[in-house]
């Protein structure tokens, strides 16, 4: 007998489809919310400048332990929909899906280093 599940993501905030999950912390504890795509936006937007003026920190030691971190100290998973969509507004061609090439990481990676 063949199955199929499906699993449908809905906004938190105001119950649309096709949302995808953010994950955030703040003052210590982690948060993830599901948001469509403006929603994402707008919660992006009005955390810009504080991420811009912030310091980034090194991964705690349970990301370490639990195997998240490459030994260069950076984190092997990140937010490609986020980095594709930065790239995007630069003007860079990227599909959807699959590996983002190094030099458009480092690229992306440098325009947000303090």
């Amino acid at each position: 007998m063949a199955r199929k599940t499906t699993i449908e993501v809905f906004d938190d905030l105001d119950g649309s489809k096709d949302a995808t999950t953010v994950k955030f912390s703040l003052d210590g504890k982690q948060y993830e919310i599901d948001l469509n795509g403006k929603n994402e936006k707008q919660l992006r937007a009005a955390l810009e400048k504080y991420v811009a003026a912030a310091t980034p920190v090194r991964a705690s030691a349970s990301a370490i332990v639990a195997g998240r971190v490459k030994s260069k100290g950076t984190l092997l998973r990140r937010d490609t929909k986020h980095i594709r969509a930065w790239l995007r507004d630069q003007g860079v061609e990227i599909s959807d899906r699959g590996r983002i090439s190094t030099d458009l990481m480092q690229r992306y990676e440098s325009a947000h280093s303090g």
